[in-house]
């Protein structure tokens, strides 16, 4: 049977570029969702992120944090890009926030506190070790681009 774009709009939302369509009588999507047993590793700023935040410990919040992130790692990160990372680790599990009391120099807001949940530690901790097991034996080709 051939359909033209119009009769096929109603089986998928939107055909880009529109073109005449052989059809089958039936139409079936497939798809395969696989869970993997072990969870992934953080990316680069994740783990920076969570460092800090451990580091500050009870005084981690958005710009003491970005100011840890520059002294110490020297990234200069957008404030934005700081709490979109903390919004997306909060959403695994992997931090928690609280807020803490208003203050007169802030105009009476509060400021948005961070802690590492055990979750949180447990990734740091796999993902460090997944660095820590690759690096293993690459001491001599590392001298170079490790030297602090």
């Amino acid at each position: 049977m051939l359909a033209t774009c119009s009769e096929y709009i109603g089986c998928m939302q939107r055909i880009q570029p529109c073109h005449t369509i052989l059809l089958d009588t039936h139409i079936a999507n497939y798809y395969t969702a696989v869970v993997m047993k072990t969870p992934r590793l953080l990316g680069g700023f994740e783990n920076l992120l969570l460092l800090v935040i451990l580091r500050l410990d009870d005084r981690a919040y958005g710009v003491a944090i970005r100011k840890e992130l520059l002294d110490e790692a020297d990234k200069d990160v957008a404030i934005g890009a700081i709490y979109t990372g903390l919004d997306r680790l909060e959403q695994k599990g992997f931090v928690h926030s609280w807020s803490g009391e208003p203050t007169p120099e802030r105009g009476g807001r509060a400021k948005k506190f961070y802690g590492v949940t055990a979750q949180g530690k447990k990734a740091l901790q796999e993902t460090h070790r997944a660095i820590h097991r690759l690096s293993t034996g690459l001491e001599g080709s590392l001298t170079a681009c490790l030297s602090f």
